[in-house]
């Protein structure tokens, strides 16, 4: 029902009425599975797209949502509620989803951000740099993380995980 390739063309996803998405990596002239489909839709995948990046993908489906993937985690990033049948979807240089439907409207979304994961137990504090390029997240487990910010449709760890970041004593009690 659906196929686009990746911007750079190294990547195929395909869409169907079993409501997988399917990505296939680009060997030359061949397309070789690329893992398990995308879940998600509850029927017909009727259009497919990838962000001008390469980094997210866009499934329109008769179930009445858009569905929108992060692809190096393989994790859903976010649904877009329509009032019934989804029957295309693209996206805009601006990293902005246009879509269109079977009540005779099309739509422009702005995506939501990426979603950071914090340290286990829970964000407690965060700060963010002078420069604004560096955003530090500290949780309930004595824990902290630094991320790059510097772009931040792309945060990106810096380093691995700071242990015992509040130093020797008593871990605070969660808020209540």
């Amino acid at each position: 029902m659906a196929v686009a390739f990746s911007p750079d063309g190294t990547a195929l996803a395909a869409g169907n009425g079993d409501g997988g998405v399917r990505l296939w990596r680009m060997d030359g002239s061949r397309a070789v599975p690329a893992g398990a489909p995308l879940k998600g839709p509850k029927t017909w995948v009727n259009g497919v797209a990838f962000a001008p990046d390469g980094r997210s993908l866009a499934a329109a489906s008769s179930d009445g949502q858009v569905w929108v993937w992060d692809l190096p985690g393989r994790t859903l990033r976010t649904t877009l509620p329509h009032p019934g049948p989804v029957t295309a979807v693209a996206f805009l240089r601006s990293g902005a989803l246009a879509t269109a439907a079977a009540d005779g409207t099309a739509r422009i979304w702005d995506l939501p951000g990426p979603v950071i994961e914090g340290p286990e137990g829970g964000i407690f504090a965060a700060g963010l740099s002078g420069d604004g390029r560096v955003l530090a997240l500290a949780g309930q487990s004595g824990t902290a993380r630094l991320w790059s910010v510097a772009d931040p449709r792309r945060p990106a760890p810096l380093g691995p995980a700071i242990e015992d970041a509040a130093g020797p004593g008593r871990r605070p009690e969660p808020p209540r």
